[in-house]
């Protein structure tokens, strides 16, 4: 098992209005498979390099996705880039599972 901290950049950072997933620092293990309710570091289709952190709502092969593909959802859906916006990422995009939140410290848990 690979595991990697990684700092997120993304619109998420911010406090979300509905409560949902907010991260800054979260302890994220490699993707060996992931499913529907995990949260994963996913990097940006349009901008290679960016990594966000989303929530998997369909995994390959589910919701008309292909064997490659996954859907991913922010939990701030009026704030959040996600496929609804640039459709079904590739799997292979899906860097890391968030296993962990270490910061901010009222997040402390699991994601």
């Amino acid at each position: 098992m690979t595991v990697k901290s990684s700092a997120v950049r993304a619109t998420e950072q911010a406090p979300s209005k509905s409560g949902g997933l907010s991260l800054r620092r979260a302890l994220a293990v490699a993707a060996v498979r992931v499913g529907p309710g995990d949260a994963v570091v996913v990097e940006h289709p349009e901008r290679p390099g960016f990594e966000m952190v989303k929530r998997v709502v369909a995994a390959p092969g589910g919701r008309r996705l292909g064997p490659d593909e996954v859907w991913v959802e922010g939990d701030d859906p009026g704030a959040s880039t996600d496929s609804r916006t640039f459709g079904p990422v590739a799997a292979r995009s899906v860097a890391a599972r968030v296993v962990l939140v270490l910061w901010p410290p009222r997040r402390w848990g699991s994601p």
